[in-house]
């Protein structure tokens, strides 16, 4: 069984992999493929691996394909990363270890948003984690 810290890892990997997939893809078209995307039929591509609408197809497959295994694996750790949530006590330490864990913020951004210093924000993140590695700790 994975042990807490690594469940808030594995999630924020997770969530900041799904951010990247999806910016990757926003580079194709809006329906999920390379421009041209819709017009292109395999018939007209030829056998070589040079064509640039295959190559770009292939790719745009592939990240749809990545990106559907990281939701799948974000889907398998969140009941885990909810019990985890679900035993912080300070509702504003609960809105920096979300904003870090499951939105992939920085911890100058969750200051910024949360009007707090970064210093603190990153204290209150890194305390609860010791809480986690010892529990007598909290």
């Amino acid at each position: 069984m994975m042990h807490d810290i690594d469940v808030l890892k594995n999630y924020r990997c997770a969530t900041l992999e799904i951010k990247l997939l999806e910016r990757q893809l926003e580079r194709f078209s809006t329906i999920g493929g390379p421009d041209g995307y819709a017009n292109c039929s395999l018939d007209r591509i030829s056998k070589g691996t040079n064509n640039r609408e295959a190559a770009a197809l292939q790719r745009a497959e592939g990240f749809i394909s990545i990106l559907e295994k990281k939701k799948s694996e974000l889907c398998m750790l969140t009941e885990r990363f909810e019990e985890i949530m679900s035993r912080v006590l300070y509702p504003r330490t609960r809105l920096i270890l979300r904003g870090y864990y499951a939105l992939g913020m920085t911890d100058e951004a969750i200051a910024e948003e949360l009007n707090m210093s970064t210093r603190h924000v990153n204290s209150q993140r890194n305390q609860f984690i010791r809480s986690l590695e010892d529990p007598k700790a909290a």
